[in-house]
């Protein structure tokens, strides 16, 4: 009887979703619903966690799920695997994250910018002095210069990726 001596994590980025593959070694059908629910915190924006697991000398419990994917596109081929491959006690979640490149690189610098306004606006009591507004266009003029970089490595690594396509 073969199984996974431990777990592991592997990960590929196609297109514009990044795949995150994690299997672990399960003894018990709880262990395995465990492992899912884990998978789905650690994930939560995650747009699938398709899995599967099979648990038991006779592979008393063995279920794929899709997760939303088009029917039997994702839990049964990993399903296929897992049983021609003769592989016991294992789960396995296959994690679909979609990959946002403004997210960190855009809004938290913005909203870092529209906090230190409005704090030197609440402590003025909303008139601003010839200096708040002097350090309002630098940190503006600031963001503006970021905003330009990382449009430009955005647009760069759009570039290498589509020389490796």
């Amino acid at each position: 009887m073969k199984t996974v001596y431990a777990g592991g994590e592997g990960e590929i980025v196609e297109k514009k979703s990044r795949f995150i593959a994690t299997v672990r070694l399960v003894e018990k059908e709880e262990d395995a619903l465990a492992f899912i629910e884990e998978m789905k915190k650690k994930y939560w924006d995650a747009r699938h966690n398709c899995y599967v697991y099979s648990v038991g000398k006779n592979r008393e419990y063995t279920r794929c799920s899709d997760d939303g994917e088009p029917s039997g596109t994702a839990g049964r081929p990993m399903l296929d695997v897992i049983l021609g491959e003769d592989i016991y006690n294992v789960a396995a979640v296959v994690t679909n994250v979609a990959i946002q490149k403004s997210t960190l690189l855009y809004e938290i610098p913005f909203m870092t910018v529209i906090t230190i306004v409005l704090l030197i606006f609440g402590i003025t009591g909303s008139e601003v002095t010839f200096i708040e507004g002097v350090i309002f266009w630098i940190l503006f003029l600031i963001y503006l210069g970021y905003l330009f970089v990382m449009a430009k490595k955005g647009n760069d690594q759009e570039e290498a990726e589509a020389k490796r396509a």
